[in-house]
């Protein structure tokens, strides 16, 4: 999402986190985990990965369909 203003208000954590609980179980197959590190204002979700998924080099490769939900 880019940083133009936006009118709309930011997802709620609980939607946020479960979206995220939908991902989840295979970020932790594969040894990592994700972590909602914050919802900023102009709904920008940042997370932390962890894990073999702070250092996966393929990340931004296989999240891409993700991000743009």
């Amino acid at each position: 999402m880019s940083a133009e203003a936006c009118d709309d208000p930011p997802p709620p954590r609980e939607i946020v986190e479960a979206w995220l609980d939908r991902v989840r179980p295979a970020l932790v197959a594969d040894g990592g985990n994700v972590e909602l590190v914050s919802i900023e204002h102009d709904s920008t979700v940042r997370i932390a990965l962890q894990g073999n998924c702070a250092d996966c080099l393929s990340w931004p490769r296989s999240a891409s369909p993700l991000m743009s939900r």
